[in-house]
């Protein structure tokens, strides 16, 4: 939801506007949706007046009233408009829902009577409906001069209208166009009108997308660095000293400036300390390093991973489950295993987040459920511990998210799955587990995360293919041998899955083999 904050002198032009057709006749239906006097939305012939000039003019004196009785001249002036839109992906809110982000703004900012009873301000909303633009949209008009004469404080405002636009966006889940979560920048106005303009993805979005499911696929800097350029991703490193201490990427394109954003800034877990963390130490010399940040060399690409990797990830889901049981168990019992939230969700989001680009490179219900988990999972109750994880202990939890990452190395790299029946088994084991990390969410993290987290967990579940496995009985047993008279039945056809193929192939993940395996 984004907003604009606006100051003038003169209510009448204001309100005249709102209820005139717009500069490109874009008011197709102006109308009241909330105002500081109900009488303005119940009254019939009240309502109906304000299509006239005459109507309008009595709804500007009532408006003014307190400002022209006390005659208090405000600084900056006293008509206080607020436009308020949504992108036009999010559709339509409707009069009710806009009435209750307006009247929660009122109350937020301090606009209405104080805890005396003495009078607050006076004030309506008007919705336009969609612009030009697609974007539905409302204007809130105040007159500051509150009814004793007192002008309104407008201390940290913007930072109030933010909390108030993102609460509806979490309420809603509408796009994200402030802070969407800890450690999740929300998008600016400028990235919001650009995506609609091209009708793509804010670029933001797309790249903590691919970005981290690269980052999940990978066990090295330098495989990172291979992998994100051969994804189309325009890198640069930060160097400092001689030392690469952060990164910036951006998308290519035909035509236009690139629009760089640091890895920090697309996701907390996506800066370069948070990604050291994750893999192990570089024994290159900081020159090296350098010079492989700024493409001088490459990394080889080695062969893909063998298709039997496949079913190996699916044990390996198996054993991650039961130890999130067992911790769970521990941390409902004691609260000892607190810190299993923040060394797990993470990986999980990660795991999700390449789930959704093998399977849906054009979106889908796994592409928005890896978002909402990404963003649930920037919540960690104890930030300072996670900056330098390596150098900790391990313990069980972190031993857990290891093996999830493998998992993951496993299903960005491996080979096409021969039917739906192996994926289906893994998006099984996945969700299992997102739901138990969901009883974890709800102890050890703020409303707003266990939230994004549900609806990530609800999300992954529509994927066409597990809600259609889910859906159907278990097969009753079938006999071992055929019944005489009864012909036997066909055995049912194997959907074969559509699935993104990798387009390069990395370090291979370590894992274990049995002694005398050749590797292909």
């Amino acid at each position: 939801m984004i907003r604009k904050v606006l100051r003038s002198s003169n209510m009448a032009r204001t309100v005249h506007y709102l209820f005139g057709p717009g500069r490109n006749n874009e008011h197709t239906d102006p109308h009241l949706v909330a105002a500081w006097d109900p009488a303005w939305l119940d009254d019939p012939a009240l309502v109906a007046s304000l299509a006239t000039a005459r109507g309008r003019v009595k709804l500007i004196a009532a408006v003014e009233e307190p400002r022209v009785l006390h005659q208090v001249e405000v600084p900056g002036g006293h008509v206080y408009h607020v436009p308020l839109s949504l992108p036009a992906a999010d559709g339509e809110l409707g009069d009710a829902r806009w009435r209750q982000v307006v009247e929660e703004a009122i109350a937020k900012l301090g606009f209405g009577s104080d805890a005396g009873g003495r009078g607050g301000c006076r004030w309506i909303a008007v919705h336009h409906g969609r612009n030009t633009s697609g974007n539905d949209h409302i204007h809130v008009v105040v007159q500051l001069v509150r009814g004793d004469g007192r002008i309104a404080t407008l201390w940290r405002d913007w930072p109030k209208w933010d909390a108030v636009c993102q609460a509806a966006e979490e309420r809603w889940d509408l796009t994200r166009t402030r802070r969407a979560g800890a450690g999740q920048p929300g998008l600016a106005r400028a990235e919001v009108e650009r995506a609609a303009h091209t009708g793509r993805e804010p670029q933001r979005r797309e790249l903590a997308r691919r970005v981290r499911a690269v980052a999940a696929g990978t066990g090295s800097e330098p495989a990172f660095l291979t992998a994100v350029r051969d994804e189309g991703i325009r890198v640069e490193p930060r160097v400092t000293g001689g030392r690469v201490t952060g990164y910036r990427v951006a998308l290519e394109g035909p035509g236009g400036p690139l629009v760089w954003f640091s890895g920090g800034r697309l996701h907390r877990d996506l800066s370069l300390p948070r990604l050291r963390a994750r893999w192990a130490p570089q024994s290159g010399s900081d020159e090296a390093m350098v010079a492989a940040w700024r493409g001088e060399f490459a990394v080889p690409a080695p062969e893909l991973l063998r298709e039997r990797e496949w079913r190996s990830a699916r044990r390996k889901l198996t054993t991650v489950v039961d130890h999130v049981e067992d911790l769970a168990r521990v941390d409902g019992a004691d609260d000892a295993g607190a810190q299993v939230w923040p060394e797990l969700a993470v990986p999980v989001a990660d795991l999700a987040t390449v789930l959704a680009t093998r399977l849906e490179p054009d979106g889908g219900s796994l592409t928005d459920a890896g978002a909402h988990l990404a963003r649930a999972a920037q919540h960690d109750p104890d930030r300072t511990r996670r900056h330098h994880p390596r150098h900790r202990p391990p313990t069980r939890a972190s031993e857990t998210a290891a093996l999830i990452r493998d998992v993951a190395r496993v299903l960005a790299y491996s080979p096409r799955p021969g039917t739906t029946v192996a994926v289906v088994a893994v998006l099984l084991a996945v969700l299992v587990l997102m739901r138990l990390l969901a009883r974890l969410a709800a102890r050890h993290t703020d409303p707003a995360a266990h939230r994004q987290w549900r609806l990530g967990v609800a999300r992954f579940a529509e994927q066409p293919d597990l809600a259609r496995a889910r859906a159907q009985p278990s097969p009753a047993p079938v006999a071992s041998t055929p019944v005489p008279g009864v012909a036997a039945s066909p055995a049912p056809a194997r959907h074969r899955l559509t699935w993104q193929q990798p387009t390069r192939a990395v370090a291979r993940p370590p894992t274990e083999r049995s002694p005398g395996r050749r590797t292909p």
